[in-house]
């Protein structure tokens, strides 16, 4: 019976700490800018294109104030790819249109206007409107994905759409909003 030799140390190299997956303001920035530069086709869809983009950005978003902010932009540009391979988002991504602009009056109360931007519209096989929010939350509390399936509603009901999806890219989990006909 053949054993495995195992690598020694000299040959696996030093011991690093696994990187913490940071999360914040700056990665969530990075991951919608790749998302959009994906569904616009200004972003090549490979890790190496992905990665070199992040690193651009993130150096661009980053001051000299700011020097000890540490993003991985490999992991960054990962899961916008992945994102991106959602097997829920494959149907829609010949009709995605990045970032658009959402102004109305809410139903019912003319007092209460809905102005905000959908990171992503697209045209399902029935020919209607479905809206995509993505988040770049690490873990989301459940209060806070009440919040945006709230915020996601209301977008649709701005433009009368019925469906729209909030996507959570760090895990990959798909949440369905559905608004009831009228």
């Amino acid at each position: 019976m053949a054993t495995e030799q195992l690598p020694t140390a000299a040959e696996e190299g030093p011991l690093r700490p696994v990187p913490a997956l940071e999360g914040g303001r700056i990665r969530g920035i990075l991951l919608h800018k790749l998302i959009e530069e994906l569904i616009t086709g200004e972003l090549e869809e490979s890790q190496s294109a992905a990665a070199s983009r992040a690193a651009l950005l993130r150096d661009q978003l980053l001051s000299t104030s700011q020097p000890d902010v540490s993003l991985d932009t490999a992991e960054i540009a990962t899961t916008a790819l992945k994102t991106f391979q959602l097997p829920e988002i494959k149907p829609f991504r010949r009709s995605l249109v990045a970032e658009v602009p959402i102004h109305a009056v809410a139903s019912g109360s003319y007092d209460h206007l809905v102005s905000g931007r959908a990171d992503a519209v697209a045209q399902d096989e029935d020919g209607g409107v479905v809206v995509f929010d993505w988040k770049s939350d690490i873990a989301p509390k459940e209060a806070d994905r009440a919040t945006y399936r709230q915020q996601l509603g209301h977008y649709l009901e701005a433009i009368g759409s019925r469906r729209g999806a909030i996507v959570y890219m760090t895990s990959g989990r798909v949440d369905w909003v559905r608004l009831s006909p009228r």
